[in-house]
């Protein structure tokens, strides 16, 4: 992801509890309770720095993982070849 200039400048990471989202080297974390953390990442050496989240950035995360979840909960997401219920 920070070698490849072809690749999307974004990438989306998560666990069980947090999303992730990374643009313009920083990563913004999605925390329960509506909680954000940001993080100034280094491409070079990935040293990670605590920031105050952008807000343009932390929106954007909230509407790519809604989207995501509300297409996954309608069977959007699901291949043509699986099958139907």
């Amino acid at each position: 992801m920070f070698e490849d200039e072809a690749l999307a400048p974004r990438a989306f990471v998560s666990n069980y509890q947090e999303l992730g989202y990374y643009k313009d080297d920083v990563l913004t974390v999605l925390l329960p309770k509506r909680q954000v953390q940001s993080f100034r990442v280094d491409p070079a050496t990935l040293l990670s720095t605590p920031i105050e989240p952008d807000p343009r950035l932390t929106s954007e995360a909230i509407a790519h993982y809604q989207t995501a979840s509300r297409a996954f909960r309608t069977g959007k997401m699901r291949s043509p070849d699986y099958p139907q219920n």
